[in-house]
């Protein structure tokens, strides 16, 4: 009975409770730095956790200047001991979990090893959808930038033309986005 009390999920920090000592995959709000794949050794209600054998995976999305096209890199490094601050937790997904006989039990699919390769942004394919809609607020932004470059002064800056740009992409994804979330 007590066994049954203790593998009992009655709250979501329960399912993290129950992946101690497993591997699971955490993403950070900066969306720079993902881990994955690591064992899970302690948590507290802040979810503040302490990870042993890190897989640190980042990934910077950087905009060339000339053809204002993305560049992505990703980086991979090992880490022996990692102390995350809950604060900057945004998921945090244990392994599989199915019902059995009313409690949760782990079971581990074959492609578990490889979740951070499963999950796909859905809002990235969304926003390259919308780049034809949005290729005026672009077009501006571009223009700005090749207008101020020579300025050393500082004083001006595109701020507007890049928030009517970004205005015009999430008016066009959020519908979409949500529809797919739901």
């Amino acid at each position: 009975m007590a066994s049954e009390e203790e593998s009992a999920v009655k709250e979501p920090l329960d399912l993290i409770r129950l992946s101690l000592d497993e591997r699971i995959y955490v993403k950070l709000r900066s969306d720079l730095f993902v881990f994955t794949l690591f064992f899970f050794h302690a948590y507290d209600q802040h979810l503040n956790m302490i990870l042993g054998d890190v897989e640190e995976i980042v990934t910077t999305v950087e905009i060339d200047d000339e053809t204002y096209e993305e560049i992505v890199r990703t980086t991979r490094r090992t880490v022996p001991f990692l102390f995350v601050r809950g604060d900057g937790v945004i998921l945090v997904s244990p392994p599989l979990l199915s019902k059995s006989r009313g409690n949760f039990v782990v079971e581990y699919s074959e492609k578990s090893p490889n979740m951070a390769d499963e999950l796909v942004d859905q809002k990235k394919y969304l926003e390259d959808s919308c780049q034809s809609k949005c290729a005026k607020p672009k077009h501006d932004y571009g223009e700005c930038v090749k207008r101020i470059s020579g300025d050393d002064t500082g004083t001006k800056h595109c701020t507007g033309q890049y928030f009517d740009y970004l205005s015009c992409i999430d008016k066009c994804v959020a519908p979409e986005l949500f529809a797919k979330l739901k």
